[in-house]
């Protein structure tokens, strides 16, 4: 099924069939995806903890995305439900003292496994390249996580009501290449799906021209990185070696060491979280975001390894 959802925008580029029947549809949460960040598509806000807290009862809250271990977050199945943790505090999304009635906030609490911590994803919307977008009801209260007020608070407690089908009760999961200086993250160039199609920096709206999966190299510490939207993987325009070559989508192969990058841990953040920034296996030079663009749109080129900022990534 997920091969059929990476395959349509393929084929119906070239005009064989539309895209992304309902059918195509991938499970709303990936059972094998256990680490993510989860963002209301409407308007690239991110479930987030406050100043990092690590006290029980400090509230999550809609906010915009930086990709710090306090936007990341542990999804692990249970079967029918799921439980979400936060990486940095290892605490539990929770509905306050298991309240069902509306307008409850939500919180985060130790795990125990109990009702108000159980989640189902239901889908909500299937998106042009057949993945889904969920909706997440509470087991103990059988209501909707949403951002209170609408889709445009910044800032707002996220908490339950009825469910309504709203934009401002639809969520998504998904990894990212981001680095620890602003907010922006690797974008395949106008959700360009051919071999060959740039990719640059950009403003965090979580769709899946953003977002990646990471593949071991096997017998090798090196990975490939895989746009969800194409299918392509992150490579080098025609296997180039030299300064500035640009960094594109490229047809996944696996003896291609052009696109393959070795992470070197360059520092740590402030939750001894590694950023690395990552050599490419071919070329032996390091993916680079280009310091002469304007942000946002700046490019990605490889560039002789260095230790500076523009060098530096995060992959959660």
């Amino acid at each position: 099924m997920r091969l059929l959802a990476r395959l349509l925008p393929i084929v119906a580029a070239i005009g064989l069939i539309p895209v992304a029947p309902a059918q195509a549809a991938v499970p709303p949460f990936i059972n094998d995806l256990t680490r993510a960040y989860l963002s209301n598509p409407q308007t690239g806000l991110v479930f987030d903890v406050p100043d990092a807290s690590t006290e029980r009862t400090a509230p999550i809250r809609a906010w915009s995305f930086h990709g710090e271990r306090n936007q990341q977050w542990e999804i692990k199945w249970l079967g029918e439900y799921y439980t979400i943790g936060a990486r940095h505090s290892g605490l539990c999304l929770d509905v306050i003292n298991g309240n069902p009635a509306d307008g409850t906030r939500v919180w985060q609490w130790h795990c125990y496994g109990g009702d108000a911590q159980l989640w189902k994803a239901e889908v909500h919307t299937v998106d042009r390249y057949g993945y889904s977008t969920f909706r997440l009801v509470n087991k103990g209260s059988g209501k909707c996580l949403e951002i209170p007020g609408g889709v445009q608070p910044h800032g707002a407690v996220l908490g339950i009501r009825e469910c309504h089908g709203g934009a401002n009760q639809e969520w998504r999961q998904g990894n990212f290449l981001s680095q620890p200086v602003g907010s922006q993250v690797i974008d395949a160039r106008g959700w360009a799906i051919h071999v060959g199609a740039p990719t640059w920096m950009w403003a965090f709206h979580g769709g899946a021209d953003q977002e990646m999966n990471a593949w071991p190299v096997a017998n090798s510490w090196a990975t490939r990185f895989r746009f969800r939207h194409s299918g392509l993987c992150l490579g080098l325009a025609q296997r180039g070696a030299a300064n500035g070559t640009a960094v594109v989508q490229v047809r996944c192969d696996l003896a291609d060491q052009f696109q393959q990058w070795m992470p070197e841990p360059m520092a740590a953040d402030r939750f001894g979280q590694p950023v690395h920034r990552y050599r490419n296996v071919g070329s032996g030079k390091c993916l680079d975001r280009w310091i002469h663009d304007q942000p946002p749109g700046a490019r990605l080129v490889q560039w002789e390894c260095h230790r500076d900022w523009n060098q530096q990534w995060r992959f959660a």
